[in-house]
Protein backbone atom coordinates (compact mmCIF):
# COMPACT_ATOMS: atom_id res chain seq x y z
CA UNK A 1 0.00 0.00 0.00
CA UNK A 2 1.60 3.66 -0.70
CA UNK A 3 1.93 5.64 2.09
CA UNK A 4 -0.79 7.73 4.26
CA UNK A 5 -1.26 11.33 3.29
CA UNK A 6 0.13 13.87 5.66
CA UNK A 7 -2.21 15.64 8.10
CA UNK A 8 -1.78 18.67 6.82
CA UNK A 9 1.18 21.67 6.68
CA UNK A 10 4.05 21.77 9.41
CA UNK A 11 2.85 24.47 11.96
CA UNK A 12 6.76 26.12 11.80
CA UNK A 13 6.98 28.35 9.20
CA UNK A 14 10.87 28.33 8.78
CA UNK A 15 9.77 24.96 6.99
CA UNK A 16 7.92 27.11 4.71
CA UNK A 17 9.32 28.50 1.78
CA UNK A 18 8.40 32.39 -0.33
CA UNK A 19 8.77 33.75 -3.32
CA UNK A 20 10.91 35.83 -4.68
CA UNK A 21 11.56 38.96 -3.05
CA UNK A 22 11.03 41.00 -6.15
CA UNK A 23 7.32 39.27 -7.12
CA UNK A 24 5.31 42.97 -5.19
CA UNK A 25 7.01 44.58 -7.73
CA UNK A 26 6.46 42.19 -10.73
CA UNK A 27 2.87 42.63 -9.89
CA UNK A 28 2.63 46.24 -8.38
CA UNK A 29 4.55 47.63 -11.75
CA UNK A 30 1.36 48.99 -13.25
CA UNK A 31 0.34 51.02 -10.62
CA UNK A 32 3.70 52.19 -9.90
CA UNK A 33 4.24 53.08 -13.23
CA UNK A 34 0.08 54.94 -13.68
CA UNK A 35 1.09 56.74 -10.35
CA UNK A 36 4.59 57.85 -11.60
CA UNK A 37 3.24 59.35 -15.41
CA UNK A 38 -0.07 61.13 -13.42
CA UNK A 39 2.47 62.70 -11.04
CA UNK A 40 5.24 63.46 -13.91
CA UNK A 41 2.71 65.26 -16.22
CA UNK A 42 1.18 67.49 -13.72
CA UNK A 43 4.84 68.29 -12.87
CA UNK A 44 5.65 69.02 -16.45
CA UNK A 45 2.35 70.75 -17.08
CA UNK A 46 3.01 73.03 -14.14
CA UNK A 47 6.28 73.82 -15.43
CA UNK A 48 5.12 74.63 -18.65
CA UNK A 49 2.49 77.39 -17.00
CA UNK A 50 4.87 78.66 -14.58
CA UNK A 51 3.63 77.27 -11.45
CA UNK A 52 6.09 74.74 -10.96
CA UNK A 53 9.21 74.67 -9.31
CA UNK A 54 12.06 76.63 -10.62
CA UNK A 55 15.14 74.26 -10.12
CA UNK A 56 17.32 77.72 -10.23
CA UNK A 57 15.91 79.77 -7.82
CA UNK A 58 17.37 79.93 -4.37
CA UNK A 59 13.41 80.24 -3.19
CA UNK A 60 12.62 77.52 -1.32
CA UNK A 61 9.76 75.53 -2.16
CA UNK A 62 5.66 76.70 -2.13
CA UNK A 63 3.33 74.96 0.63
CA UNK A 64 1.76 73.33 -2.65
CA UNK A 65 4.82 71.59 -3.39
CA UNK A 66 5.57 70.58 0.43
CA UNK A 67 2.09 69.19 -0.05
CA UNK A 68 2.36 67.34 -3.32
CA UNK A 69 5.28 65.87 -1.92
CA UNK A 70 4.71 65.09 1.20
CA UNK A 71 1.62 63.02 -0.73
CA UNK A 72 3.64 61.52 -3.01
CA UNK A 73 5.85 60.11 -0.33
CA UNK A 74 3.42 58.76 1.84
CA UNK A 75 2.10 56.95 -1.79
CA UNK A 76 5.11 55.26 -1.93
CA UNK A 77 5.60 54.53 1.26
CA UNK A 78 2.19 52.83 1.44
CA UNK A 79 2.54 50.82 -1.62
CA UNK A 80 6.64 49.88 -1.13
CA UNK A 81 4.99 48.93 3.15
CA UNK A 82 1.86 46.84 1.45
CA UNK A 83 4.39 45.10 -1.15
CA UNK A 84 6.77 43.79 1.67
CA UNK A 85 3.45 42.49 3.79
CA UNK A 86 2.12 41.07 1.18
CA UNK A 87 5.56 39.11 0.01
CA UNK A 88 6.18 38.22 3.61
CA UNK A 89 2.58 37.06 4.08
CA UNK A 90 3.36 34.64 0.48
CA UNK A 91 4.69 31.18 1.71
CA UNK A 92 4.22 27.73 0.33
CA UNK A 93 5.28 23.58 1.03
CA UNK A 94 5.27 21.22 -0.98
CA UNK A 95 4.83 17.70 1.16
CA UNK A 96 4.41 14.15 -0.15
CA UNK A 97 1.14 14.17 -1.29
CA UNK A 98 -0.24 18.05 -1.39
CA UNK A 99 0.76 21.59 -2.43
CA UNK A 100 -0.06 24.38 -0.29
CA UNK A 101 -0.13 27.91 -0.37
CA UNK A 102 -0.84 30.57 1.97
CA UNK A 103 -0.87 34.47 1.28
CA UNK A 104 -2.74 37.72 1.59
CA UNK A 105 -2.77 41.08 3.58
CA UNK A 106 -5.83 41.95 4.94
CA UNK A 107 -7.90 38.97 3.92
CA UNK A 108 -5.61 35.80 4.55
CA UNK A 109 -6.10 32.66 2.59
CA UNK A 110 -4.54 28.91 2.51
CA UNK A 111 -4.92 26.96 -0.58
CA UNK A 112 -3.85 23.31 -1.19
CA UNK A 113 -3.70 21.20 -4.02
CA UNK A 114 -2.84 17.72 -4.37
CA UNK A 115 -0.45 16.42 -6.46
CA UNK A 116 -2.28 13.49 -8.20
CA UNK A 117 -5.01 16.53 -9.29
CA UNK A 118 -2.33 18.19 -11.32
CA UNK A 119 -2.89 18.34 -15.45
CA UNK A 120 -0.57 20.37 -16.26
CA UNK A 121 2.05 23.18 -14.98
CA UNK A 122 2.56 26.54 -17.21
CA UNK A 123 5.87 28.37 -16.62
CA UNK A 124 4.71 32.21 -17.26
CA UNK A 125 7.42 35.13 -17.72
CA UNK A 126 5.91 38.73 -17.89
CA UNK A 127 8.44 41.38 -19.46
CA UNK A 128 9.67 43.13 -16.04
CA UNK A 129 9.59 39.13 -14.80
CA UNK A 130 11.95 38.49 -17.52
CA UNK A 131 14.56 41.47 -16.61
CA UNK A 132 14.89 39.59 -12.57
CA UNK A 133 15.05 36.44 -14.63
CA UNK A 134 11.84 35.42 -12.31
CA UNK A 135 9.26 33.23 -14.02
CA UNK A 136 5.25 32.42 -12.51
CA UNK A 137 3.93 29.07 -12.28
CA UNK A 138 0.50 27.95 -13.46
CA UNK A 139 -1.33 24.87 -12.28
CA UNK A 140 -4.01 22.69 -14.60
CA UNK A 141 -6.28 21.18 -11.91
CA UNK A 142 -9.48 18.89 -13.05
CA UNK A 143 -11.54 21.52 -10.91
CA UNK A 144 -9.52 24.56 -10.47
CA UNK A 145 -10.27 27.35 -12.63
CA UNK A 146 -10.74 31.08 -12.42
CA UNK A 147 -10.56 32.79 -8.80
CA UNK A 148 -9.55 29.38 -7.39
CA UNK A 149 -6.24 28.68 -10.19
CA UNK A 150 -3.71 27.92 -8.18
CA UNK A 151 -0.04 30.15 -8.98
CA UNK A 152 2.72 30.43 -7.70
CA UNK A 153 4.59 34.05 -8.35
CA UNK A 154 7.48 34.54 -8.44
CA UNK A 155 10.12 32.31 -8.64
CA UNK A 156 14.08 32.23 -10.29
CA UNK A 157 13.47 31.05 -13.86
CA UNK A 158 16.15 27.92 -12.94
CA UNK A 159 14.18 27.00 -9.42
CA UNK A 160 10.49 26.89 -11.14
CA UNK A 161 11.96 25.05 -14.31
CA UNK A 162 13.41 22.29 -11.59
CA UNK A 163 10.03 22.72 -9.38
CA UNK A 164 8.12 22.28 -12.24
CA UNK A 165 9.65 19.22 -13.76
CA UNK A 166 9.60 17.37 -10.11
CA UNK A 167 6.29 18.04 -9.33
CA UNK A 168 5.08 16.50 -12.84
CA UNK A 169 7.29 13.57 -11.97
CA UNK A 170 5.91 13.36 -8.24
CA UNK A 171 2.34 13.34 -10.34
CA UNK A 172 2.43 10.95 -11.90
CA UNK A 173 4.26 8.96 -9.33
CA UNK A 174 1.20 9.66 -6.84
CA UNK A 175 -0.31 7.08 -8.92
CA UNK A 176 2.47 4.46 -7.95
CA UNK A 177 2.55 2.62 -4.61
CA UNK A 178 5.92 4.07 -3.95
CA UNK A 179 5.16 7.67 -4.73
CA UNK A 180 6.48 9.41 -1.48
CA UNK A 181 9.81 7.38 -1.83
CA UNK A 182 10.07 9.20 -5.25
CA UNK A 183 9.20 12.73 -4.66
CA UNK A 184 12.43 14.27 -4.37
CA UNK A 185 13.96 15.47 -0.96
CA UNK A 186 14.83 18.63 -1.75
CA UNK A 187 11.43 19.77 -3.10
CA UNK A 188 9.86 18.64 0.18
CA UNK A 189 11.99 19.79 2.48
CA UNK A 190 12.55 23.54 0.08
CA UNK A 191 16.14 23.11 0.69
CA UNK A 192 18.72 23.84 -2.05
CA UNK A 193 19.46 20.73 -4.14
CA UNK A 194 23.10 19.33 -5.27
CA UNK A 195 24.53 18.16 -7.65
CA UNK A 196 23.68 14.68 -6.84
CA UNK A 197 20.39 14.90 -6.36
CA UNK A 198 19.09 15.33 -9.67
CA UNK A 199 17.01 13.18 -11.24
CA UNK A 200 18.58 10.63 -13.55
CA UNK A 201 15.98 9.40 -15.29
CA UNK A 202 14.55 12.14 -17.10
CA UNK A 203 13.71 11.80 -20.85
CA UNK A 204 15.47 14.47 -23.24
CA UNK A 205 13.56 17.12 -25.13
CA UNK A 206 13.02 16.24 -28.75
CA UNK A 207 11.42 19.37 -30.77
CA UNK A 208 8.23 18.19 -33.10
CA UNK A 209 7.46 21.07 -34.44
CA UNK A 210 8.50 25.30 -34.51
CA UNK A 211 7.04 28.02 -36.47
CA UNK A 212 8.63 30.88 -37.84
CA UNK A 213 7.89 34.81 -37.35
CA UNK A 214 6.89 35.30 -40.73
CA UNK A 215 4.52 32.75 -40.41
CA UNK A 216 3.00 33.50 -37.37
CA UNK A 217 2.46 36.69 -38.85
CA UNK A 218 0.73 35.51 -41.89
CA UNK A 219 -1.62 33.17 -40.54
CA UNK A 220 -2.71 35.99 -38.02
CA UNK A 221 -3.19 38.52 -40.56
CA UNK A 222 -5.18 35.76 -43.27
CA UNK A 223 -7.18 34.11 -40.14
CA UNK A 224 -8.97 37.24 -39.68
CA UNK A 225 -8.25 41.05 -40.02
CA UNK A 226 -7.37 40.88 -43.74
CA UNK A 227 -11.05 38.99 -44.00
CA UNK A 228 -12.66 41.94 -42.15
CA UNK A 229 -10.76 44.91 -43.65
CA UNK A 230 -12.03 42.95 -47.24
CA UNK A 231 -15.43 42.89 -46.22
CA UNK A 232 -15.44 46.51 -45.18
CA UNK A 233 -14.03 48.16 -47.92
CA UNK A 234 -16.00 45.84 -50.21
CA UNK A 235 -19.02 47.46 -48.72
CA UNK A 236 -17.75 50.75 -49.24
CA UNK A 237 -16.89 50.41 -52.84
CA UNK A 238 -20.52 48.84 -53.54
CA UNK A 239 -21.86 52.12 -51.99
CA UNK A 240 -19.47 54.44 -54.03
CA UNK A 241 -20.98 52.37 -57.28
CA UNK A 242 -24.38 52.34 -56.77
CA UNK A 243 -26.48 55.40 -58.52
CA UNK A 244 -28.23 56.24 -55.35
CA UNK A 245 -26.78 60.20 -54.19
CA UNK A 246 -27.30 59.16 -50.31
CA UNK A 247 -24.43 56.26 -50.62
CA UNK A 248 -21.97 58.80 -51.21
CA UNK A 249 -22.51 59.78 -47.47
CA UNK A 250 -22.70 56.51 -46.37
CA UNK A 251 -19.61 55.36 -47.88
CA UNK A 252 -17.38 58.18 -46.44
CA UNK A 253 -19.34 58.08 -42.75
CA UNK A 254 -17.70 54.25 -43.05
CA UNK A 255 -14.32 55.16 -44.70
CA UNK A 256 -13.99 57.97 -41.63
CA UNK A 257 -15.08 55.24 -39.78
CA UNK A 258 -12.63 52.81 -40.34
CA UNK A 259 -9.74 54.49 -38.58
CA UNK A 260 -10.09 53.85 -35.22
CA UNK A 261 -11.09 49.95 -36.84
CA UNK A 262 -7.42 50.24 -37.93
CA UNK A 263 -6.33 51.49 -34.93
CA UNK A 264 -8.33 48.58 -32.46
CA UNK A 265 -6.90 45.71 -35.07
CA UNK A 266 -3.34 47.54 -34.93
CA UNK A 267 -3.41 47.25 -30.92
CA UNK A 268 -4.68 43.63 -31.11
CA UNK A 269 -2.00 43.03 -33.36
CA UNK A 270 0.69 44.33 -31.15
CA UNK A 271 -0.80 42.51 -27.80
CA UNK A 272 -1.80 39.29 -29.87
CA UNK A 273 1.22 38.45 -32.07
CA UNK A 274 4.18 38.85 -29.95
CA UNK A 275 2.96 36.30 -27.23
CA UNK A 276 2.19 33.59 -30.21
CA UNK A 277 6.00 34.35 -31.89
CA UNK A 278 8.56 31.50 -31.81
CA UNK A 279 6.00 28.54 -31.41
CA UNK A 280 7.47 25.18 -30.42
CA UNK A 281 6.50 21.86 -29.52
CA UNK A 282 9.13 19.96 -27.28
CA UNK A 283 8.85 16.23 -26.56
CA UNK A 284 9.76 15.06 -23.07
CA UNK A 285 9.19 11.24 -21.90
CA UNK A 286 4.82 11.35 -21.84
CA UNK A 287 4.79 15.19 -21.71
CA UNK A 288 4.84 17.96 -24.39
CA UNK A 289 6.14 21.38 -23.72
CA UNK A 290 4.48 24.25 -25.70
CA UNK A 291 6.38 27.18 -25.77
CA UNK A 292 6.63 31.02 -27.23
CA UNK A 293 6.63 34.53 -26.85
CA UNK A 294 9.01 37.47 -27.30
CA UNK A 295 8.92 40.06 -24.54
CA UNK A 296 6.53 38.04 -22.16
CA UNK A 297 7.17 34.20 -22.70
CA UNK A 298 5.45 31.43 -21.75
CA UNK A 299 5.74 27.31 -21.81
CA UNK A 300 2.58 25.05 -20.68
CA UNK A 301 3.37 21.30 -19.95
CA UNK A 302 1.14 18.83 -21.49
CA UNK A 303 0.64 15.28 -20.05
CA UNK A 304 -0.77 13.68 -23.08
CA UNK A 305 -2.55 11.00 -21.98
CA UNK A 306 -5.15 14.09 -21.20
CA UNK A 307 -5.70 14.85 -24.58
CA UNK A 308 -8.97 13.48 -25.14
CA UNK A 309 -9.72 14.93 -28.60
CA UNK A 310 -8.02 16.88 -31.01
CA UNK A 311 -9.37 19.76 -33.82
CA UNK A 312 -8.02 20.34 -37.16
CA UNK A 313 -9.44 23.61 -38.30
CA UNK A 314 -8.35 25.70 -42.12
CA UNK A 315 -9.54 29.36 -42.10
CA UNK A 316 -10.86 30.21 -45.79
CA UNK A 317 -7.62 32.58 -46.48
CA UNK A 318 -5.18 29.28 -45.52
CA UNK A 319 -6.78 27.16 -48.22
CA UNK A 320 -3.90 28.31 -51.13
CA UNK A 321 -1.21 27.64 -48.73
CA UNK A 322 -1.94 24.39 -47.39
CA UNK A 323 -1.85 25.63 -43.57
CA UNK A 324 -3.86 24.22 -41.22
CA UNK A 325 -4.87 24.58 -37.08
CA UNK A 326 -4.54 21.66 -35.18
CA UNK A 327 -6.00 22.13 -31.50
CA UNK A 328 -6.66 19.95 -28.40
CA UNK A 329 -8.82 18.95 -26.37
CA UNK A 330 -7.73 18.31 -22.31
CA UNK A 331 -9.46 18.13 -18.56
CA UNK A 332 -9.37 21.12 -16.75
CA UNK A 333 -6.77 22.73 -19.23
CA UNK A 334 -6.77 26.80 -18.54
CA UNK A 335 -6.03 29.19 -21.33
CA UNK A 336 -3.75 30.74 -19.53
CA UNK A 337 -1.82 33.75 -21.28
CA UNK A 338 -3.48 33.40 -24.83
CA UNK A 339 -1.32 29.86 -25.15
CA UNK A 340 -2.77 30.01 -28.97
CA UNK A 341 -6.24 28.09 -27.61
CA UNK A 342 -3.65 25.20 -26.70
CA UNK A 343 -3.16 24.56 -30.51
CA UNK A 344 -0.12 22.13 -31.22
CA UNK A 345 0.01 23.24 -34.61
CA UNK A 346 -1.07 27.13 -34.86
CA UNK A 347 -0.19 27.25 -38.16
CA UNK A 348 1.34 24.31 -40.73
CA UNK A 349 0.98 22.17 -43.70
CA UNK A 350 -0.88 18.60 -43.20
CA UNK A 351 2.19 16.44 -43.07
CA UNK A 352 3.70 19.30 -39.94
CA UNK A 353 0.00 18.24 -38.49
CA UNK A 354 0.25 14.64 -38.87
CA UNK A 355 3.70 14.68 -37.87
CA UNK A 356 2.69 15.79 -34.82
CA UNK A 357 -0.53 13.73 -33.74
CA UNK A 358 2.01 11.08 -35.08
CA UNK A 359 5.03 12.32 -32.34
CA UNK A 360 2.34 13.31 -29.84
CA UNK A 361 -0.86 11.17 -29.89
CA UNK A 362 -0.42 8.27 -32.05
CA UNK A 363 -3.59 6.64 -31.00
CA UNK A 364 -5.39 9.36 -33.07
CA UNK A 365 -3.08 9.12 -36.65
CA UNK A 366 -4.88 5.95 -38.23
CA UNK A 367 -7.93 8.26 -37.67
CA UNK A 368 -7.01 11.61 -39.45
CA UNK A 369 -7.99 10.56 -42.91
CA UNK A 370 -8.39 13.37 -45.19
CA UNK A 371 -10.16 16.55 -44.11
CA UNK A 372 -13.00 16.24 -47.01
CA UNK A 373 -15.75 13.90 -45.87
CA UNK A 374 -17.39 11.88 -48.48
CA UNK A 375 -20.46 9.51 -47.98
CA UNK A 376 -17.50 6.47 -49.08
CA UNK A 377 -15.65 7.71 -46.25
CA UNK A 378 -18.30 6.47 -43.78
CA UNK A 379 -19.38 10.11 -42.65
CA UNK A 380 -23.09 11.16 -42.36
CA UNK A 381 -23.28 14.39 -44.17
CA UNK A 382 -25.90 16.92 -43.99
CA UNK A 383 -29.55 15.70 -45.57
CA UNK A 384 -29.76 18.33 -49.17
CA UNK A 385 -32.92 19.83 -47.93
CA UNK A 386 -30.82 21.24 -45.15
CA UNK A 387 -27.75 22.31 -46.95
CA UNK A 388 -29.02 25.90 -47.62
CA UNK A 389 -28.11 26.75 -44.03
CA UNK A 390 -24.29 26.27 -44.66
CA UNK A 391 -23.90 26.47 -48.56
CA UNK A 392 -20.15 27.13 -48.29
CA UNK A 393 -19.04 24.28 -45.84
CA UNK A 394 -21.45 21.78 -46.34
CA UNK A 395 -19.27 19.61 -47.88
CA UNK A 396 -16.85 19.53 -45.33
CA UNK A 397 -19.68 18.54 -42.48
CA UNK A 398 -19.92 15.48 -41.05
CA UNK A 399 -19.92 12.74 -38.37
CA UNK A 400 -18.44 9.13 -38.40
CA UNK A 401 -18.16 7.07 -35.24
CA UNK A 402 -15.62 4.55 -34.92
CA UNK A 403 -14.59 1.66 -32.26
CA UNK A 404 -11.86 2.51 -30.48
Amino acid sequence: MSAAPQAGPPADLSQWRRVHWASPLVRLWAVLFVFAYTIGRNLVEDILEGAGPSFGSPEPPSEKGLIALAVLAGVLLLITGYGYLSWRMTRFYISEDHIYLRRGVLMRSQQQLRLDRIQAIDIAQPLLARLFRLAELKFDTADGTGDEAFHLAFLPVREANDLRERLLVAAEDEKDDDAAARLPEDAVSGQPRDAGSVRTGAAPRETVFSMTPGRAIAAYALGGPIVYLGFYLGVVGLLLLLPWGWTDAVAGGMLAALVPQLFGLFMNAVGTLPKQMNFRIERTGQRVVLSQGIASTSAKALRTERIHAITLQQPLLWRPFGWYRLKVTTVGAEDHENMAGSALVPAGSWSEAEAVVKAVVPEFAPHLGGFQVTPEDGFLRMKRSLRWTDPLAFRRHGVRVEDG
